[in-house]
C-alpha cells in the first residue's frame, strides 16, 4: 500500500470518529504553497515546518501526532519533531497500518 493510500484511509477513519464526537483531528502539511496573485505574481505561504507529522489528533485530553510510514524510515527533521513534541508531553506514533489507529482510539 502506498503511504498516500494509508493516510487517506486513516483520515477517513478519523473523520468517522470525529463525527461521533470521539476526537478532533487535523491534516498537517509542511513545506511551501504558492498562490496566484494579481498580475500573475505568485505569493509563497509557509506551511508547517519540515518534519511535522502528517496528523494531529486530540482525544481524551491528550495530543497525538501521527506519522504515516510504509517501508520508509523517519527523516532527521521528523526525528527532531518527535523529540520536541514528546518533550512537551504529547504522544508521537509512527503508523504503518490502519489497525494501529483503530486500536489507539478505541
Amino acid at each position: 500500500m502506498l503511504e498516500s493510500e494509508l493516510l487517506s484511509n486513516i483520515r477517513e477513519y478519523l473523520q468517522y470518529m470525529e463525527n461521533l464526537g470521539n476526537l478532533f483531528s487535523l491534516r498537517l502539511n509542511s513545506g511551501m504553497a504558492y498562490l496566484p496573485g494579481a498580475g500573475g505574481k505568485k505569493y509563497a505561504i509557509q506551511l508547517c515546518p519540515a518534519g511535522t507529522s502528517d496528523l494531529l489528533v486530540i482525544a481524551d485530553g491528550k495530543v497525538y501526532f501521527l506519522e504515516t510510514k510504509t517501508g520508509t524510515e523517519q527523516s532527521i527533521a521528523q526525528m527532531e519533531f518527535q523529540q520536541k513534541v514528546e518533550e512537551q508531553g504529547c504522544v508521537y506514533k509512527i503508523i504503518r497500518d490502519l489497525q494501529e489507529v483503530v486500536d489507539l482510539f478505541k
